[in-house]
């Protein structure tokens, strides 16, 4: 039976990199808020950002259900900051009778902040297409981001 794989964790912890190791493992779609939102907007959101974040995971989430459905498992590169929003959506799973599983993607605050100062460079050489995470955007991120307990995680990826 397919099912969803939801990956939590910090902006740039490794999230998208993980999913591209377990994407062939578990014969897996990939759906990206980030990706989709650089796709059709750029980084030119704006006060807008957070809005449409939403729109669009409302969207990802009726087609993963289709997807499930139709037997392909989907994995939701999200993120997942906040405790409730991962209590919600394992709910909505639960009540659709639809398999999920929790994995966390657990980097340290060392790395993370070196990971992060390297993405700074290469957005300021335009060499990707990341938002540039100056310290208030950073000081906010890590105040809204709250790391799962061990019950609700049902695999733990470190990505030191």
């Amino acid at each position: 039976m397919a099912k969803v794989i939801l990956l939590c964790g910090k902006i740039c912890s490794g999230k998208s990199f993980y999913s591209n190791i377990i994407k062939q493992k578990e014969n897996a779609v990939v759906f990206s808020c980030d990706e989709i939102v650089y796709e059709l907007f750029g980084n030119e959101l704006g006060d807008r950002h957070d809005v449409m974040v939403n729109k669009i995971k409302n969207y990802i989430y009726k087609k993963t259900e289709q997807v499930v459905n139709s037997g392909l498992n989907v994995i939701l590169d999200f993120g997942f900051w906040s405790r409730i929003e991962r209590e919600k959506i394992s709910k909505i799973w639960k009540e659709k009778n639809i398999l999920y599983e929790w994995h966390y993607v657990y980097v340290s605050d060392n790395i993370w902040l070196k990971r992060i100062k390297h993405r700074n460079t290469l957005v300021q050489k335009n060499m990707c297409s990341d938002i540039y995470v100056d310290d208030g955007v950073l000081k906010k991120m890590n105040s809204l981001f709250e790391p799962p307990c061990s019950e609700e995680i049902g695999v733990c990826y470190n990505n030191d």
